[in-house]
């Protein structure tokens, strides 16, 4: 398992399609719940409300990633109405809640 901060924020659905890749999501959970740790990289109290997000990322079908976000819900609220399955995570940030993400972290791992 690897944890890092991102230098850069990158869209992994902006990367797929730029590639001539056909991008697709499938939501598995969108929901509003807790999260000790999650509230902790994101500088929240323990009991903070979070929007998950945990997205199967496809490349032409072909399952690629794997997806977990987690962000405060105070901020990200308006986006448990949104489908996923054709949209990036941080156009929707944008657009439906004026926020435009300028740093981050992820934890990457590898599985069969």
């Amino acid at each position: 398992m690897i944890e890092q901060p991102l230098g850069a924020i990158y869209s992994l659905f902006r990367s797929v399609e730029e590639q001539g890749f056909a991008q697709r999501s499938i939501v598995r959970r969108l929901e509003e719940r807790s999260n000790a740790e999650a509230a902790g990289v994101l500088g929240c109290p323990p009991g903070a409300p979070l929007i998950y997000l945990e997205q199967l990322r496809l490349s032409d079908d072909i399952p690629i990633v794997l997806d977990y976000s987690w962000l405060p819900a105070a901020l990200a609220r308006p986006l448990l109405t949104v489908d996923f399955t054709h949209t990036a995570l941080y156009h929707e940030l944008h657009v439906r809640c004026g926020v435009r993400p300028d740093a981050g972290w992820e934890r990457i791992c590898a599985s069969a």
